[in-house]
């Protein structure tokens, strides 16, 4: 059973007790508190902390930007090599990512590269591959179902598979 309240005497015997080096649950049963209160009074009196018998890891030096691999990117036809449609001219069925060739552009403003899209997405496989990051595996999930990064990895965009009512 606890008693409540911090006395001047089991202040007193908390910092001597401290001081010959006990640990809060063995201060806790000497004075009838809880490991909690111990500590929340050690905390708030201040007293000198302890090495913890947890063995640290020894840190690890943090990566500098200049040591990490560098992505390539992933190279894009030149502006010669596909199609390009303007604004005007710009179907369903073409990818929507925007031409950045700049002599293409000062032609006569925003064009869009040419190429077939992927059904369902904006753009075309190159394209879409670039605007849509992959996720990190994870543990597959019971029942059928198929993202967008495995269908983009397959190549192939089936549609998703209704799940079965049965």
């Amino acid at each position: 059973m606890t008693v409540a309240g911090w006395t001047h005497e089991r202040v007193e015997a908390l910092k001597a007790l401290w001081a010959d080096g006990l640990s809060t649950g063995q201060i806790a049963a000497k004075l009838g508190l809880t490991r909690s209160a111990v500590g929340g009074k050690i905390h708030r009196l201040k007293l000198p902390g302890r090495p913890t018998p947890i063995k640290q890891a020894s840190p690890r030096p943090k990566p500098s930007w200049d040591s990490r691999p560098a992505r390539a990117p992933m190279p894009l036809p030149a502006a010669d090599d596909v199609p390009t449609v303007s604004m005007d001219g710009l179907e369903a069925g073409h990818c929507r990512w925007p031409c950045a060739d700049v002599s293409v552009i000062s032609t006569g403003g925003l064009l869009f590269f040419g190429r077939p899209r992927t059904p369902g997405l904006p753009y075309c496989d190159g394209h879409a591959r670039r605007a849509y990051a992959l996720p990190r595996p994870v543990a597959p999930r019971p029942g059928p179902s198929l993202t967008l990064a495995v269908a983009l990895e397959a190549r192939t965009l089936a549609p998703v598979p209704a799940p079965s009512s049965a």
